[in-house]
């Protein structure tokens, strides 16, 4: 495993984060605007 091939996969293993972090944050963000809705009901 040479250094570019280890950068890479640093590179996807961050964007793999950044991507379920912002899924996680926007599915909250639908939970909340959810149970706001019940709320209001």
């Amino acid at each position: 495993l040479n250094c570019i091939t280890l950068k890479k996969h640093k590179e996807v293993l961050y964007t793999s984060l950044w991507v379920i972090t912002t899924l996680h944050f926007l599915l909250k963000i639908q939970m909340i605007c959810l149970w706001e809705g019940i709320g209001e009901s």
